[in-house]
């Protein structure tokens, strides 16, 4: 519900967690976080894979594909994101742009599968804006349309995220006419292990009486340190990530 921001205080392991109410709450707020690597590479513990939004504005989804799979993390292999949750999704639409995913009908038009990792292969839709879904999709109204005109004269075979909403279009191979940013590259699933690089925490914030003013913690404090704010329960200490596979 509401606001944390995190901030580190001291060394890389120390931070101190500012935690603004929404307007007039009172009564209890529970915040999950994630711990990860520095870097452009984020986890998400919903899937146990990784994301890393690759700016390349212009980029056909042909070479997004081959870019994709040209990476590596972690000894992760990557591919060109395929979204088959609505977790996934919410997930992913945070971190804004236009950008290619991996899914395309250029094999059989209206046959809309994923062509990238592990669900390669997949038929997931069938048929155009008001077709049938045949696992998760999240297409933007009357898509996916195959619009045809004078730069596209082949249709749309290739499907995009868009900014913001997070919903699917179809365009062609170079986007003609249209704006994208970039791709989103999924690591996990493909190789005999993906590896847990990342922790899970919990904070919960008792909120008595309304002020206004930021609630304050920090992990510097052995063994749990508390919210600063009268009647504010302790923090627990997230769980270590592992080295273990998923």
């Amino acid at each position: 519900m509401g606001q944390l921001y995190p901030s580190i205080v001291g060394g890389a392991s120390d931070f101190r967690f500012n935690y603004l109410p929404p307007y007039w709450f009172v009564g209890t707020d529970t915040i999950n976080y994630v711990v990860e690597l520095a870097g452009p590479v984020h986890a998400s513990p919903a899937t146990g894979h990784y994301y890393e939004v690759v700016s390349a504005p212009g980029i056909c989804w042909s070479d997004a594909q081959a870019a994709a799979a040209a990476r590596t993390y972690q000894g992760m292999r990557g591919y060109l994101v395929t979204i088959t949750t609505a977790a996934e999704s919410k997930f992913l639409k945070r971190f804004g742009g236009n950008r290619w995913i991996g899914a395309s009908d250029e094999a059989v038009e209206g046959d809309w599968r994923w062509k990238t990792g592990p669900e390669a292969g997949q038929l997931f839709w069938r048929g155009g804006p008001t077709g049938a879904a045949l696992a998760y999709s999240n297409w933007s109204p009357a898509q996916p349309d195959d619009f045809r005109n004078q730069w596209r004269p082949e249709g749309e075979d290739y499907a995009m995220q868009y900014s913001g909403s997070g919903l699917w279009n179809d365009l062609s191979d170079c986007a003609d006419g249209s704006t994208i940013d970039g791709y989103i590259v999924e690591y996990g699933g493909l190789d005999a292990c993906t590896p847990v690089l990342y922790a899970v925490g919990t904070i919960t914030i008792a909120v008595p009486s309304y002020s206004g003013l930021f609630l304050t913690a920090d992990d510097t404090a052995a063994p749990s340190p508390a919210l600063s704010q009268p009647g504010s329960k302790p923090r627990p200490t997230p769980a270590p990530a592992t080295s273990g596979c998923r």
